[in-house]
């Protein structure tokens, strides 16, 4: 067993911590995927958004032929 550096608090090898951080970060990134795939819960998120601008868009175009009928 390695003996680990005086600047290392923890009783762990910095390898196997490396190892542990490893597993976890790809193990979040996969799930994330996972349920992002199955689930889509952005899916209504992102329609609603969409919709949003859409309106928005219909706002202000009306608003701007609005003033430029009253400007003639």
């Amino acid at each position: 067993m390695s003996s680990n550096p005086s600047w290392w608090p923890y009783r762990i090898p910095i390898e196997e911590a490396l190892k542990k951080s490893v597993v976890l970060v790809v193990g979040v990134v996969v799930g994330a995927n996972v349920i992002e795939h199955l689930w889509k819960p952005m899916e209504t998120y992102e329609a609603e958004l969409d919709q949003g601008k859409l309106d928005l868009l219909q706002k202000y175009t009306r608003i701007h032929h609005e003033r430029k009928t009253n400007s003639q």
